[in-house]
């Protein structure tokens, strides 16, 4: 199903981190969209530094989009990676900037 294996994603994401960035697709789409987003939940263990049972969930959606022509031809979306977490904004920083350049960025036209 495209699923990376969660110790092998961390290892990438380290290696981006320290400077190796991953090759871009060869098919690298015209126009890029990123979409960051994060929501609460609340779990049933608490929270050692804390003491409370809020966690904060981070996503970062990357889609690859055929241009339309700014006209008539609306732009259409082709595929859709996404990644997330419940660490903190250290570790999803990294983790959303190795996904985006993992699917492209590196070589697009257009991003947003």
């Amino acid at each position: 199903m495209g699923q990376l294996p969660l110790a092998e994603q961390k290892r990438q994401v380290r290696e981006f981190e320290s400077g190796l960035h991953p090759s871009s697709p060869p098919n690298a789409p015209e126009l890029l969209v990123l979409e960051l987003d994060g929501g609460r939940f609340q779990g049933k263990e608490k929270d050692p530094q804390t003491g409370g049972r809020w966690r904060e969930d981070k996503v970062c959606t990357v889609i690859k989009y055929a241009p339309g022509d700014g006209l008539e031809k609306e732009p259409e979306p082709l595929v859709s990676s996404v990644v997330a977490t419940t660490g903190d904004v250290w570790e999803f920083g990294p983790l959303a900037a190795w996904r985006r350049r993992s699917e492209g960025y590196g070589r697009r036209r257009r991003c947003w």
